[in-house]
Order: structure tokens, then sequence, then C-alpha cells
């Protein structure tokens, strides 16, 4: 059992999740646990994939997108 605190694992976060393929790593915050990274198994995996869209069945809003999120962007 390997045990990292959250300052650890913002650190070196690509070694903790390398470890957790072979075994499961607690994470804490202030000695206490709150997380575990562990392997994804088959049983993970399982479900419905995620639904395909086709754009001419999404809803028409009228403009174009880009332009809504340039003016949002601007705005801050």
């Amino acid at each position: 059992m390997k045990t990292v605190s959250i300052k650890q694992l913002h650190a070196t976060t690509g070694q903790y999740v390398r470890e957790a393929a072979s075994h499961a790593v607690y994470v804490t915050d202030r000695g206490q646990r709150v997380a575990v990274l562990k392997a994804v198994t088959g049983d993970d995996l399982a479900g419905r994939p995620f639904p395909r869209r086709r754009a001419r069945d999404l809803p028409s809003v009228g403009m174009d997108s880009t332009a809504g999120i340039s003016a949002e962007r601007d705005g801050r």
C-alpha cells in the first residue's frame, strides 16, 4: 500500500499514476485518506459508449458559436 499527499501527487502525478497500474496508491489530505488511484479493469470500461451526434441534428442557435465565445471572452 502506497500513500501520497496531495502536494506530492501534484508535483509528480505521472510517477504515481504509473505506480497505480501495479498497486493502489492512496491520496491523503492532511493525513486523512481522500482518494485512491488504482488500475483500470475490464469492468471499469464496460458500459455504453458515448453517443455520436450529427451536427445537423443539433438545435440551431441562429449565430456562429465562435462569435459568442469571443464576445464572452472579451467581456472578461
